[in-house]
Parts: C-alpha cells; sequence; structure tokens
C-alpha cells in the first residue's frame, strides 16, 4: 500500500513539474524579441528621363515587439509606409530578425558613369548595438564604396 502512495505521489510530483516546464519554456518563446523594419523605394532616373533607372531609399519604418508576431509586423510597416510616401506596396524590402538590437543607417552611393547619387539605406542586426552597426555597414559596403560614410538614423532594441 505504501508503495502504491509513493509511486502515485511521484507521478503527481513529476507531472506538475513537467507542467511547469512547459509553461515556463512556452512563455519564453511568447516572448521572443522580434525586430522588423521595411524600407521604401521609388524609382529614379538619373540624367534625366532617359538615364538609368534605379532604386533610391526613400524612407523606412520598423517595430521592436516581443509580443507580436512577424506578419502583425510587416502589415504595421506596410500600412504606415504607404500611408506617408508615394511607394507601392512592391516597394517595400523587409528585413526582420530576433536578435536584440537592429541599426539603420543612410548613405549616399553614387553610380558611376552617370553622374548620379542616389540615398540608400542599410539595416543591421545583433546582439549589441555595435554588433548591429558592424552589420549595417558590412551591408553598405557590399553596396556601396568602402569610404563611402554613413550615419545611424534610427536604433531599435527589444526589451
Amino acid at each position: 500500500m505504501k508503495h502504491k502512495i509513493l509511486i502515485a505521489s511521484l507521478i503527481f510530483t513529476l507531472s506538475f513539474t513537467l507542467m511547469g516546464f512547459i509553461n515556463s519554456r512556452c512563455k519564453i518563446a511568447i516572448n521572443e524579441c522580434k525586430i522588423m523594419i521595411g524600407i521604401g523605394y521609388k524609382q529614379t532616373k538619373c540624367n534625366g528621363d532617359n538615364g538609368l533607372s534605379v532604386s533610391e531609399a526613400i524612407d523606412y519604418f520598423g517595430t521592436a515587439n516581443s509580443f507580436s508576431n512577424y506578419g502583425e509586423m510587416k502589415n504595421t510597416i506596410r500600412a504606415t509606409l504607404l500611408q506617408f510616401n508615394r511607394i507601392n506596396e512592391n516597394d517595400i524590402i523587409f528585413s526582420s530578425s530576433s536578435k536584440p538590437y537592429a541599426v539603420v543607417i543612410s548613405y549616399a552611393k553614387r553610380i558611376s558613369g552617370w553622374n548620379c547619387t542616389i540615398k540608400r539605406m542599410a539595416v543591421g542586426f545583433g546582439n549589441s548595438l555595435a554588433e548591429a552597426e558592424e552589420d549595417a555597414e558590412i551591408k553598405k559596403n557590399n553596396d556601396a564604396n568602402r569610404s563611402v560614410s554613413y550615419r545611424v538614423i534610427k536604433i531599435f532594441s527589444c526589451g
């Protein structure tokens, strides 16, 4: 009889322990950091109507939220950019991460041979602010010359 009570007590304790562990793991997943940023682009012509057509960044909008899903965040960003800019839905590039920091940088890209300079933006993510800025700078360097200067225009963080 004592063995049955001991076994029942052990099963009862184990099940409650496991339920608490599963519940705490779900809370961690729900509260995970999510950052999403959208950059709106417009087509610009270098050297007039017959010139080269290039994409120029015109605006950005982003959100850092621990409780929304990416779909809700994307809809909010899309609606905001479309409301305040003359762009199409297809002219928005989204970037997202579950890392706790994001940096948006702006820089001028020279289009060689066309006597044209356009505004560009890059988004970087990281586990620290410095890492996020470095990631954005690497993306800028892949798009423009390494010597092109930039400025940080927005920092996002979770928490």
